[in-house]
């Protein structure tokens, strides 16, 4: 990440071989809301830390649907990680998911 001009240029490079790729655990560390006009990015990744929290009193709720949507609008395909109930897997899927 420290040299976005040269990441940019292998990620397109990969992306030519028809090699699919993904921004893991987005909206955590280094995913950045530049990166996904930089990097030719197929899939955003919705971190495990907001999708737990969807049922403990609709926590992250909004910053997950606006995940969903950004990259919805973007043309990206998302997964959300740790889906572990049936409250949680109903909730994304009302998003589009």
């Amino acid at each position: 990440m420290d040299n976005a001009k040269s990441a940019t240029s292998l990620l397109k490079e990969i992306r030519s071989r028809r090699i699919q790729l993904s921004i893991d655990d987005f909206g955590t560390g280094y995913s950045s809301l530049s990166y996904l006009h930089r990097f030719p990015i197929n899939t955003l990744k919705i971190d495990r830390s907001f999708v737990n929290r969807i049922g403990v009193n609709g926590e992250n709720i909004g910053i997950v649907q606006a995940i969903v949507t950004l990259a919805d609008n973007l043309g990206m395909d998302v997964v959300a990680e740790g889906v572990e109930t049936a409250h949680q897997l109903a909730q994304l899927m009302g998003f589009g998911m």
